[in-house]
């Protein structure tokens, strides 16, 4: 059991399955209707991700080192070795590849490749570089929804997967711009440019709520681009739209923000699940 958590951590299995999820949203959005197909795509985008998690862990174990919320991971605190880490991505990356390969006619490979390339490529050492990584890496949250599209059958030139990626790379930035707020003194210390060093933390949380109403502003162009009805848009995700607006409003207020940050974190993940559980049932259903 300590060695499934043990690579489980590795693999930053939540990360993993969320990307699971949005792929497994643009398959059933998708005009495939094969279930054997839609757990292959769930199955190669899992392991796909878990690969390129654990080969970002490889690339900044020494980093993760001096900050407390990852020195406990497997190759900092010494329950993995880096060779042993490095291969077990390596090998993930590979199978999930082939995977993608298996079902598709070569383009969900190729989109599966641009992800790991993007994530641990250029993201990953832009981070270093950058206190604004996150705005150019939130293009690998809308990489797994256009792989699900693919597999299913869909055109990756079509405005309704090009619209959820567009909401999908969106909302990434100030997901990871909330975790900025709690921990952006741990990422300075390992050497991260962050916006809270360069801006302070007041400016950041206004900055993250300018994000979150484009979030929101983007989600409307979803059934204006025909992902979704319009009717079962704002009966579904509506009221999920005032819940996230009204949690952001929070972070404007300056007496409020050492909660209001953690609350928002939460609410803009439960918004992401709810948009992707709708999406979902309209289609099963």
């Amino acid at each position: 059991m300590k060695m499934l958590k043990k690579y489980l951590v590795l693999c930053k299995a939540g990360i993993s399955i969320l990307a699971a999820c949005s792929a497994a949203t643009g398959y059933l959005l998708s005009p495939g209707n094969s279930w054997s197909l839609f757990f292959l795509t769930l199955l190669g985008v899992y392991i796909l991700a878990s690969g390129s998690s654990a080969l970002n862990q490889w690339q900044e174990w020494q980093t993760d080192a001096l900050m407390n919320r990852t020195k406990s991971r497997p190759i900092p605190s010494g329950k993995m070795t880096p060779t042993h880490a490095f291969i077990t991505a390596v090998l993930l990356i590979f199978v999930g590849l082939v995977i993608l390969q298996m079902i598709s006619e070569g383009n969900a490979t190729v989109l599966g490749a641009l992800a790991v390339l993007w994530y641990n490529g250029i993201y990953t050492p832009l981070k270093k570089k950058t206190a604004f990584a996150a705005v150019p890496g939130g293009v690998v949250g809308a990489l797994p929804p256009a792989i699900g599209w693919i597999t299913g059958g869909g055109s990756i030139s079509d405005p309704r997967i090009l619209a959820l990626g567009l909401f999908l790379f969106v909302w990434q930035i100030p997901h990871f711009w909330l975790l900025l707020l709690k921990y952006g003194d741990e990422y300075h210390h390992a050497g991260f440019p962050t916006l809270t060093q360069t801006f302070g933390t007041r400016q950041v949380a206004r900055l993250t709520f300018t994000w979150i109403v484009a979030t929101v502003a983007v989600s409307f162009v979803l059934p204006l681009f025909d992902v979704v009805p319009p009717l079962y848009f704002i009966v579904t995700i509506g009221p999920g739209v005032v819940w996230l607006f009204y949690s952001a409003l929070k972070l404007l207020k300056s007496d409020l923000l050492s909660v209001a940050w953690k609350k928002t974190f939460h609410v803009i993940n439960a918004y992401l699940l709810l948009v992707m559980v709708a999406f979902s049932l309209l289609r099963v259903f």
